[in-house]
């Protein structure tokens, strides 16, 4: 058996898909990412190539030691994800714009800056009245 592992993934048919939020005319795979449906030691490739974006990092452990229970001895696994290091490399170096970063972090276009939000507003003809940071998080109180 072949899985093929992702969140609204492009299925490949070579592969079964497990997939808790498929496109549409793909079934949901509700069970947790640590369950294969397969008998131990069935399992022939797991393809996963962007879920290091979705399991924690604690979760991540059990998950690996479940999995390799399912793999037949040189099963392979294929998993990976977004690498934040380079990908803010690439954005202080330019070769990606902060809109772009944005889209592949979050999956969508999407306000990615508090000064480009208070851009926004102010293209709009809204007032702000305060503007508060927590760290990377803000908040803006505005009115029109």
């Amino acid at each position: 058996m072949k899985f093929q592992i992702g969140i609204n993934a492009n299925h490949d048919k070579n592969y079964i898909l497990l997939d808790p939020n498929p496109k549409p005319g793909n079934i949901a795979y509700t069970k947790g990412l640590d369950i294969l449906p397969c008998e131990d030691g069935e399992c022939v490739e797991i393809l996963a190539p962007d879920m290091l974006n979705y399991i924690s990092i604690n979760d991540l452990p059990s998950v690996l030691k479940s999995w390799m229970k399912k793999l037949r001895y040189n099963g392979v696994v294929k998993l990976g994800g977004i690498d934040l290091l380079e990908l803010v490399r690439l954005t202080n170096d330019q070769y990606i714009s902060s809109v772009e970063f944005n889209e592949i972090l979050s999956g969508k276009n999407c306000i990615h800056s508090c000064s480009d939000f208070l851009d926004l507003l102010s293209s709009i003809g809204l007032t702000v009245k305060k503007r508060h940071f927590n760290g990377i998080e803000f908040i803006v109180e505005f009115v029109k």
